[in-house]
């Protein structure tokens, strides 16, 4: 998934990272500034949702997709919500309209970079 996923932001033109678990991802955070993380909430060592608690209570940036097999519910955890969300099985347009959605639209922000630069 995390390939595909991947493969479809960089046809759609931009740059993306891969990272095999959520600590992985977690450190290329701290070293990267990213525009967006696209995050499955099946990870080792540290779920998507962790992952995204971890970046929340560093900052509310950059904003989060999490991806997953079943339904979500935020309940009891605003400030660990999602921006957005996916669930498997979707289809690469639907995946490159959330991530429009969230770097160009989203809460009135431009991307950070001329060339934004999500984390998958």
């Amino acid at each position: 998934m995390r390939e595909l996923v991947a493969t479809t932001v960089i046809r759609a033109g931009f740059r993306a990272d891969t990272e095999g678990d959520g600590e992985n991802g977690w450190n290329a955070l701290c070293r990267i500034a990213y525009d967006l993380v696209i995050t499955g909430n099946e990870m080792p060592g540290l779920s998507g949702m962790k992952l995204i608690e971890r970046i929340r209570d560093h900052s509310n940036e950059p904003p989060c997709i999490l991806i997953s097999a079943g339904p979500f519910e935020a309940t009891g955890m605003p400030d660990v919500a999602p921006d957005g969300f996916l669930v498997k099985p979707f289809s690469p347009a639907t995946l490159i309209e959330r991530v429009y959605d969230l770097l160009l639209h989203g809460q009135n922000r431009e991307p950070r970079a001329s060339n934004p630069h999500p984390l998958a």
